[in-house]
């Protein structure tokens, strides 16, 4: 088992849940906002049949885009709930983390000094 991989992919996941969530929602803002610009377009602009049918397409594909994300949104919902109840679990995490990373470290230079027979070593051995 190693431990870094480990704490490291529950720092990843915690990390990726919140930024995940941020971005559905800006994606889910500006689809709200696109899809005001293209009512309005609707409402003021003179458009032939072919300029139509591209403007009700375009809103067809942001409201498509919009639902994606306001699913996505919903179902992340309780795990970003989790994720931010336990903020201090995750900064506790992070330092785990690195104690783990200095106790490696120090374990990979570990040397052994033999301390009543130095006849038995030519050289320190690594433990």
């Amino acid at each position: 088992m190693n431990l870094l991989e480990l704490t490291n992919q529950l720092i990843t996941i915690s990390d990726t849940v919140r930024t995940t969530m941020e971005q559905l929602e800006q994606d889910q803002i500006f689809a709200d906002k696109e899809y005001n610009d293209l009512t309005h377009a609707l409402e003021l602009i003179s458009f032939s049949a072919v300029e139509g049918y591209k403007l009700a397409k375009q809103m067809q594909d942001n409201r498509i885009r919009r639902r994606n994300a306001k699913n996505l949104r919903e179902q992340l919902q309780p795990l970003f709930e989790l994720v931010n109840k336990n903020q201090v679990f995750f900064r506790e995490l992070k330092n785990v983390h690195a104690q783990i990373e200095t106790t490696i470290g120090i374990q990979q230079k570990r040397t052994y000094t033999p301390r009543a027979r130095a006849d038995l070593f030519e050289k320190q051995v690594t433990t």
